[in-house]
């Protein structure tokens, strides 16, 4: 086969490629940033996994689940609706994953592993605080900030959550506890009703301004599933 003609069998496979099919690196293996876009949203799992190759792992959550993949090295984590189609893409942040969410959200933002709370925050975001203590085996201590995408965004979110896990996390997490504990009592901090008060949101943000992220999720409805779940004890008790 000549030159010319490898050319054209090239550049006709390059053109057979379905719309919007995940590129992928010389070594076969997609980029976290080719990920990480609207186009990948709403694909089938089938779809998804053509490149990816099987889940490592996967969780049913109520009607959909939640299949972990590696991806350049890093934790990639699919929420899938009942309809098999992928809602949202979590990234487990490090120094080496992470990935750049600026064209999603139409502004320029830090890159993920050094985005602060702070820095979300600045574009309307709001913070919440999925646990504070008492968490129980399943789920850390966490905070978390939700930006929620609008029409411009194809009603897409962005949520970075932080593990108190380290110095300076555990170090605001416990100040903010403390705080609330002596204002309300420690029943109101394990019952997590600090998220139904403006004045504790606030000094949540606060507190957290400073800190970087240890996830950070992109999807439709996770903002809002989020502070559904978290408002939960917001509601008045029946009588």
């Amino acid at each position: 086969m000549n030159r010319l003609t490898l050319a054209s069998a090239c550049l006709g496979l390059a053109l057979a490629l379905p719309h919007g099919a995940l590129a992928q690196k010389r070594d076969g293996q997609p980029t976290l940033a080719q990920l990480f876009t609207f186009d990948m949203l709403d694909v089938q799992v089938p779809f998804l996994e053509r490149t990816l190759g099987p889940a490592k792992r996967v969780n049913r959550m109520g009607s959909g689940s939640e299949r972990e993949y590696v991806v350049e090295r890093c934790t990639v984590r699919a929420r899938v609706a009942r309809d098999n189609s992928v809602m949202a893409y979590t990234l487990v942040l490090s120094p080496r994953c992470t990935t750049n969410l600026s064209d999603i959200f139409r502004q320029p933002l830090p890159t993920a592993n050094v985005m602060t709370a702070g820095a979300l925050l600045r574009t309307g975001a709001t913070v919440t605080i999925p646990c504070l203590v008492s968490c129980g085996n399943a789920a850390d201590p966490e905070g978390a900030v939700a930006w929620e995408g609008g029409r411009s965004n194809s009603l897409v979110d962005i949520v970075g959550r932080i593990t108190f896990a380290d110095s300076a996390t555990l170090a605001a997490a416990g100040a903010l506890k403390d705080r609330i504990q002596r204002e309300r009592g420690e029943a109101y901090v394990v019952d997590e009703r600090y998220n139904c008060e403006p004045r504790y949101r606030e000094a949540a943000a606060e507190a957290f301004r400073n800190l970087t992220f240890t996830s950070i999720t992109v999807g439709r409805g996770v903002a809002a599933e989020l502070r559904a779940a978290t408002t939960r004890s917001c509601a008045p008790a029946r009588r």
